[in-house]
């Protein structure tokens, strides 16, 4: 009887500590691989293969690619990337934004996934430059005494 409480117990803690976001958070980190080692837009175009709708929204991950492709090629060599935010809301959205890190400036990336069933789909993938600006303005917030 006390092996069976014992394995039980053992059994519901391993499923606690399991991450629900980790599927979402491999294709993350098979994007990085792709980006960095084949082609960025196959990179793009494997993050989205997944997603049956993304086919309604072809223009914009072309656009999407050609914009990426040149500010690519205008930051110099890339340095790999690191977790800046987690965001999630309830158990079926999810955003990671990540610092990618080129010799002349970082640029943020923002994976956002949706779960309508059981597994994670891409729902929106986006970059921008904006990173020195906002860390200006949280500073701003951060030392400013709110409660007076």
């Amino acid at each position: 009887m006390r092996i069976l409480i014992l394995l039980l117990a053992i059994t519901f803690f391993a499923g606690c500590k399991t991450n629900p976001y980790k599927q979402a958070e491999e294709k993350v980190k098979k994007f990085f691989v792709e980006y960095e080692t084949i082609d960025v837009s196959k990179a793009v175009d494997n993050l989205y293969s997944e997603n049956k709708w993304s086919h309604t929204i072809d223009s914009a991950i072309n656009n999407l690619k050609s914009q990426l492709n040149l500010i690519r090629g205008q930051v110099g060599e890339y340095n790999g990337y690191e977790l800046i935010t987690e965001k999630k809301v309830g158990d079926c959205f999810l955003q990671l934004s990540y610092i990618v890190k080129y010799d002349r400036m970082p640029i943020r990336f923002s994976f956002q996934f949706y779960k309508p069933k059981s597994d994670w789909i891409i729902y929106n993938f986006k970059f921008d430059t904006d990173v020195s600006e906002e860390m200006d303005k949280s500073s701003v917030l951060y030392f400013m005494d709110l409660d007076k």
